[in-house]
């Protein structure tokens, strides 16, 4: 990382979190692996990071700032380590930032939306030459059924297209299922990723393999019961928070979206109403959320007002440190265990600047200038 081989040369390096970024979110830095030199054990300390962020806002300072970018693009944040023996390094990282993306909702018949995929198979131990070779992709209702160990399973398969939503980073995903009846006890059901492609003719004998992504979601007791709810009155919203990554791996590259099979493993019948249900509110429906999502960033920048501020830090020697600190050349500071603290400092609105100076046993001397910027 260093373009140095100088043993007495620092090394600069950071880390950026979240990269990539919204406008209007903060993104942390860390540079807390920095190293002030190449020997072992170190000589010297870092005594500044000096930070340009490359869009044209005033520079950093510190081992771990934060910096909010108010415009989208890509910006090569550099950072400057000094050691305490005038040496230096750069390292340069780029930062995507990106526009906010509104939270996605789609629904077949709303705002247009006609993307999604549903149906179900069957596979029933008794009755092989018939409903295994069936399609039910066109029916106005879905079923995830467990019957007699397994011996009567019916699955069900979602997929939302998602070619029409734009790039971002994902932060919640959400699918809300409405309840058609139900007629046992609150019982959970395996979330699987299925392993392949499938439409809503495939049937049991053709569908894909599926994966257990270690996921459930609880199929409640409906006031309903047995009784079809037509229209429906209660619903699920199945969180799929543990499986972001897939779901941002779709995104990325929409070939790999083969949706979710919902996979009963214990007794139950469970219907839901499907994207072929007459009333579009009741189909099936996925909430993306995403990173700066919502109703976008706060545009109003707080107000600041002050009047002092302390100032601290810590000084080294390769011999022996410093015994003090000494600020704007009246205000003595000791130092202890190598750290110093500045008694209250008056401060004015703008830029006060506050000259740092250190001066060794040998009388070597070090000048650092700080400065405080307020509103």
């Amino acid at each position: 990382l260093s373009t140095s081989s100088d043993p007495d040369d620092p090394t600069a390096v950071f880390t950026a979190a979240p990269n990539p970024v919204a406008t209007g979110q903060s993104v942390a830095f860390d540079a807390s692996n920095s190293q002030p030199d190449g020997h072992n054990p170190h000589l010297y300390t870092i005594s500044s990071y000096t930070w340009v962020w490359g869009d044209g806002t005033p520079n950093g300072s510190g081992a771990n700032p934060s910096h909010t970018f108010s415009t989208a693009g890509t910006y090569n944040v550099q950072l400057t380590v000094q050691n305490s023996n005038g040496n230096t390094d750069t390292y340069t990282l780029p930062v995507v930032v990106n526009d906010p993306i509104s939270d996605v909702t789609l629904q077949d018949g709303v705002d247009g939306y006609a993307g999604t995929e549903d149906t179900y198979v069957v596979g029933d131990a008794g009755n092989p030459g018939d409903v295994w070779n069936q399609s039910y992709g066109n029916l106005q209702y879905l079923r995830a059924w467990y019957y007699n160990s397994g011996q009567e399973n019916q699955i069900v398969f979602i997929k939302f297209d998602l070619s029409s939503v734009p790039a971002g980073t994902l932060t919640g995903a959400t699918l809300r299922m409405w309840i058609r009846r139900e007629n046992m006890a609150p019982k959970d059901i395996q979330i699987h990723t299925p392993n392949g492609a499938w439409s809503e003719t495939t049937t049991w004998n053709t569908k894909p393999a599926t994966t257990d992504t270690g996921l459930t979601f609880n199929f409640p007791d409906t006031s309903h019961g047995t009784t079809i709810a037509d229209p429906p009155t209660e619903y699920v919203d199945i969180a799929l928070a543990g499986m972001l990554s897939t779901v941002q791996g779709w995104l990325n590259n929409p070939s790999n979206n083969h949706g979710i099979a919902l996979v009963p493993t214990t007794n139950i019948n469970a219907d839901f109403w499907s994207s072929e249900y007459g009333t579009a509110q009741y189909r099936p429906r996925l909430t993306l959320q995403f990173q700066g999502g919502g109703p976008g960033p706060d545009a109003t920048p707080p107000t600041v007002t002050a009047s002092h501020a302390v100032l601290a830090g810590n000084v080294s020697d390769d011999m022996a440190a410093p015994s003090e600190v000494v600020v704007n050349g009246t205000i003595s500071c000791p130092v202890s265990s190598g750290n110093w603290t500045t008694p209250n400092l008056a401060v004015s609105s703008g830029t006060n600047t506050f000259v740092l100076t250190a001066t060794d046993a040998s009388n070597n001397e070090r000048t650092v200038n700080v400065v405080v910027t307020l509103p």
